[in-house]
């Protein structure tokens, strides 16, 4: 059987009480909650924050893999229950970037690699409409080739404000998507 696996991916400096460090926790919470796989970078900020809401919905039992840049499983946060310790740098970002579904949080360079290994992926990709490469991308049509399916008339970053728009968005599409 297959578990869903969803990656929550954004900016690695963002504190507890910003905006996206708050909607990566309750997306986290979510997740936790549907029983799917959380994959990120491993590191700080919405990673930490989608960490950290699993932990809390889920503890010991909630699935949170780090997909960490360097070489040391001592990297990741404290909330990552599955370290990986790639050594690869910013090239981990094709293996965040691979699972069912990709969820931006605001983000600078490094989400934008992501939101792209995604986008051309053909991965359900979904985009707060707040700060960063995620409220510039969401709701928008990134180029014109075909990717996945029969959802190409959705297929746009969808959109979000709330953390269970996304998680409605993520169970309205994945299937067309796994």
């Amino acid at each position: 059987m297959h578990r869903i696996n969803i990656a929550v991916i954004g900016s690695g400096d963002v504190t507890p009480e910003s905006k996206e460090y708050q909607i990566a926790k309750e997306i986290g919470r979510l997740i936790a909650r549907e029983g799917a796989i959380i994959t990120c970078g491993g590191l700080g900020g919405v990673m930490k924050g989608v960490c950290q809401g699993a932990f809390e919905a889920k503890g010991e039992e909630a699935k949170t893999v780090g997909i960490l840049p360097g070489e040391n499983p001592e990297e990741a946060n404290q909330f990552v229950n599955i370290p990986i310790p790639t050594g690869i740098g910013e090239a981990r970002n094709a293996i965040i970037a691979a699972a069912d579904s990709v969820i931006a949080i605001g983000g600078g360079s490094g989400t934008l690699s992501e939101i792209a290994l995604a986008w051309k992926k053909g991965k359900l990709l979904l985009g707060w409409r707040g700060s960063g490469w995620s409220g510039e991308l969401a709701d928008k049509l990134i180029d014109a080739r075909g990717r996945v399916n029969d959802f190409a008339r959705d297929d746009i970053i969808m959109g979000f404000d709330t953390a269970q728009e996304a998680i409605n968005i993520i169970k309205k599409f994945l299937p067309l998507n796994s």
